[in-house]
């Protein structure tokens, strides 16, 4: 296991004593086996889709799954980065099931798709860690948008050369 998944393990494990978080903490260690989504997309015209496709269209779709049927589409719709989807599964579960913790672990196996870019499974653990500590009436607002995030568009560049594309971008030198 890399060190620095081995170092975000340790660090929700000691945020969680009561242990919500001990599925999400599993598949983060056992990501590494799972297919890289960061390098599955290099090579394709568009690798990642647009963070912006609305959930309007998915919402009765997800309205009418169970609990099970609910989190296994929300995997397939992460590891497929279809956000509108997901955000409709996540949206629909919160609303509906009381249980948390399955959720959690989806969303962890999401964010353990993302190998290549180790900032994506701690921004996961921040928000879990986030959710946990929350008291809030809204909190789960945090997973809706985490769900969000790792289904939705571009979250690192796969150009090699970052310093350029800024000076591309904002058209300064």
């Amino acid at each position: 296991m890399p060190a620095h998944v081995q170092e975000m393990v340790e660090h929700i494990v000691a945020a969680d004593p009561r242990g919500t978080t001990d599925a999400f903490c599993r598949l983060i260690r056992e990501g590494h086996r799972l297919p890289d989504l960061a390098a599955a997309g290099l090579g394709a015209a568009d690798p990642f889709p647009s963070d912006l496709e609305p959930p309007d269209e998915y919402r009765a779709w997800a309205a009418g799954l169970g609990e099970r049927e609910a989190l296994v589409a929300l995997d397939e719709a992460i590891a497929r980065l279809q956000c509108g989807r997901a955000t409709a599964l996540v949206d629909s579960y919160v609303e509906r099931f009381e249980e948390r913790h399955d959720l959690i672990a989806t969303l962890g196996k999401g964010a353990a798709r993302f190998q290549a870019d180790p900032h994506i499974q701690r921004n996961a653990a921040s928000s879990v860690e986030e959710w946990t500590h929350n008291t809030v009436g809204r909190r789960d607002l945090i997973l809706q948008a985490q769900a969000r995030y790792l289904a939705g568009g571009k979250k690192r560049t796969l150009a090699p050369d970052c310093f350029e594309m800024f000076f591309d971008y904002f058209g300064r030198r």
